[in-house]
């Protein structure tokens, strides 16, 4: 799949809006924090993603080919970075790219910006 796949992918993104329910239970973890931030992305129409925070458990619900994938916070050198199956979600301050690693290392990644939160 190249660059251009990807961006069409993303241009079938579903909204936070027409989401189902689902329920983790985490015992011992502390309250749960969320967080909706929406970013415009280059050439693509703005998405909106779910940050979730719970004790030592992150995770990220990311608009993808059509459909909301959750996204696990993995280890990261700066930002916050979380993986879905081929695809690296990393966030570094009010940036976020999303990777396709199947496109390979030198493969470019879609760069999006924080435009609003809420």
């Amino acid at each position: 799949m190249n660059r251009s796949c990807l961006t069409v992918l993303l241009c079938l993104l579903p909204t936070i809006n027409n989401a189902a329910d689902l329920t983790i239970r985490l015992p011992q973890a502390p309250s749960v924090a969320r967080n909706i931030v929406t970013y415009a992305c280059v050439g693509l129409p703005q998405i909106k993603v779910e940050y979730i925070n719970a004790g030592s458990n992150a995770l990220a619900v990311v608009p993808v080919s059509g459909e909301a994938l959750v996204f696990a916070s993995v280890l990261s050198g700066s930002g916050a970075r979380y993986a879905a199956g081929p695809y690296i979600w990393w966030t570094k301050g009010p940036t976020a790219d999303l990777y396709d690693q199947r496109q390979g290392d030198s493969a470019k990644p879609i760069g999006c910006q924080e435009i609003g939160r809420g």
